[in-house]
């Protein structure tokens, strides 16, 4: 992490602040929760493949493993069944609540997935 004092130029509204430390991706938004909350969703969108969306609720899914014994397990470790529109199932013990899709966003993160029994 880089801790010296830098103007950088907000890549979302494009306001010049000053930061001290850089921590990535979120190192080149200013401090506007408004801008933070647009980078979180385009980072969502570069990464799609790692999250579902199910009744326009974002997920984190890590689909490589997606059975884990580790403490720290989203929903404190509860399975769940999911059923990908490709068809394709997945059981996972360790998926993240990233929040409702935001209008503007839900075009390009439109659902993909199905919780089922």
């Amino acid at each position: 992490m880089d801790c010296t004092i830098q103007n950088i130029k907000c890549e979302i509204c494009g306001r010049v602040f000053h930061k001290v430390c850089h921590a990535e991706p979120f190192d080149k938004v200013c401090d506007s929760g408004e801008c933070f909350h647009k980078k979180f969703w385009l980072e969502i969108i570069k990464e799609k493949d790692e999250h579902v969306i199910i009744n326009g609720i974002c997920y984190y899914l890590d689909r490589t493993h997606p059975m884990s014994d580790s403490p720290f397990r989203g929903y404190g470790g509860r399975e769940f069944k999911i059923k990908l529109h490709t068809g394709e199932i997945i059981v996972t013990n360790n998926l993240w609540h990233n929040g409702e899709v935001p209008k503007e966003f839900r075009d390009r993160l439109p659902n993909n997935a199905e919780f089922i029994k």
